[in-house]
């Protein structure tokens, strides 16, 4: 196992369910008006979010509003609140202990008190105690055989027979060390010579190099991290945690920096802090991007997730696709719960919720679908039933269409039809209007052509 540099290298931790109290916030004046929390928060029911004066949905919110992404930590508010200082609650998802990591760690520091001859029973209870009665002064150890004496034996080296050490003279000569400086001594067998090291942080282009032992490591290469998959590649070269490399088999991390692929077959291609954690998991560059989820795909943008499986978000930013084969296409704060083979097109703030199936948002702003097979585009459409299209203009007023397998559209500047003609083709039906007092009439037709209307 390996050891931080110091104690500085250690992380503050936040136990799990800590609460969290009146943690200060101000909605920014300008959007997206998201505000991070600290930690993120976990996710219960009822939930433990709670900023005074505010209630939270899990939709877009609406003046005193807010919604909560239990992924990122992230709170969403509505324009209405922008500028508004707040004060936040709520439990965090925290992390956990593992005792075995502690257990590692004790077990570590029993052999090396026991390699240096120190009982780790014995009386001296303090670490200085135990050093002090088998280290010399100079940095020996007491009693030790390990090292013959250094002084007088300048400029030889160190040999062991394979039960003693002693210090021995250089056989022969070395070659000139001028202008030698940044190579290394290698030998043919016979003869001794300067070389110049393989740098494997690079990629040779003439062919001159074995590239293997750089390309499929299964090791823990010279620019750091974990040891990669089996037959992973990992060219990036920049990294701020030890987990960020191509950890999966059969991985690639293409380059950028601070990307993960720890899911098999999976890749990132490039950009930063992006991450691919399932079997053939994608991320094809972007930012803070993560598809952690079997054949989930991000391609590009910034904060996408595709969190199931063969879900995919193409650009944009802070956009989610939760359902299976479910896709995002570009746009902001988009989001599509447990619903398979749903999409959003763009706009911002759209959301199909779960088990919502096979529905579409066609862009738009603050539009929403909580049912299967609606369609809906436009600002503020809603579709609420089975097979419900909403088609609405740009008026800020919510358009909600309840009644299954029907239309509503909604445009405050009418409906034209030009260079074509509007068919009513089943007996019976035709336009229904509405009089002054509120009744409604149907107009028909007879055989004649001559034109009628019927009550409703």
């Amino acid at each position: 196992m390996s050891y931080p540099g110091s104690i500085t290298s250690f992380t503050t931790k936040v136990d799990a369910r800590q609460s969290i109290v009146d943690e200060a916030h101000t909605i920014p004046s300008t959007g997206p008006y998201i505000v991070a929390l600290a930690n993120v928060p976990y996710h219960e029911s009822p939930s433990s979010v709670s900023i005074p004066g505010f209630s939270e949905v899990d939709v877009p919110p609406a003046l005193d509003e807010f919604q909560v992404s239990y992924i990122t930590g992230q709170v969403y508010f509505n324009v209405a609140n922008a500028g508004q200082a707040i004060l936040v609650s709520y439990k965090c998802l925290g992390d956990d202990v593992i005792a075995n990591h502690i257990n590692s760690l004790q077990a570590e520091f029993g052999i090396v008190e026991n390699v240096i001859g120190l009982n780790p029973q014995g009386t001296h209870t303090s670490l200085r105690d135990r050093l002090s009665v088998s280290i010399n002064d100079d940095g020996t150890l007491k009693g030790s055989t390990i090292l013959p004496p250094q002084a007088g034996k300048d400029g030889k080296f160190l040999q062991t027979d394979g039960a003693s050490a002693s210090w021995e003279d250089v056989p022969g000569e070395l070659p000139s060390q001028v202008g030698q400086a940044g190579k290394f001594l290698k030998t043919d067998g016979a003869n001794p010579s300067w070389d110049v090291p393989v740098d494997d942080t690079k990629l040779p282009l003439d062919g001159s190099e074995d590239m293997t032992g750089i390309l499929r490591h299964a090791g823990v290469q010279s620019v750091g991290g974990d040891a990669r998959g089996t037959d992973a590649v990992d060219l990036q070269t920049f990294r701020s945690a030890s987990s960020q490399v191509a950890s999966g088999d059969h991985s690639v991390v293409g380059g950028g920096y601070r990307n993960t692929a720890s899911g098999p077959y999976s890749v990132v291609a490039g950009g930063n802090t992006n991450v691919a954690s399932n079997s053939n998991a994608t991320v094809v560059g972007g930012a803070s991007n993560v598809a952690n989820q079997s054949s989930a795909t991000v391609v590009g943008g910034h904060h996408n997730n595709a969190y199931y499986s063969d879900a995919v978000v193409v650009g944009g930013y802070y956009n989610g696709a939760g359902g299976s084969a479910a896709a995002v296409v570009g746009g902001r704060n988009n989001t599509i719960g447990n619903s398979s083979f749903a999409a959003i097109l763009a706009g911002d703030y759209n959301s199909i919720g779960n088990a919502d199936d096979r529905s579409v948002i066609l862009g738009g702003s603050n539009c929403s679908i909580t049912s299967t097979y609606c369609l809906v585009f436009g600002n503020q459409a809603q579709a609420t039933s089975n097979g419900a299209v909403t088609l609405a203009d740009s008026t800020a007023v919510n358009k909600t269409n309840s009644t299954s397998n029907s239309m509503l559209m909604s445009f405050v500047g009418g409906i034209r039809v030009e260079n074509s003609d509007l068919e009513f083709t089943t007996i019976g039906k035709g336009p229904i209007i509405k009089s002054p007092n509120g009744s409604r009439f149907r107009l028909v037709v007879d055989d004649s052509g001559i034109l009628g209307v019927e009550p409703l």
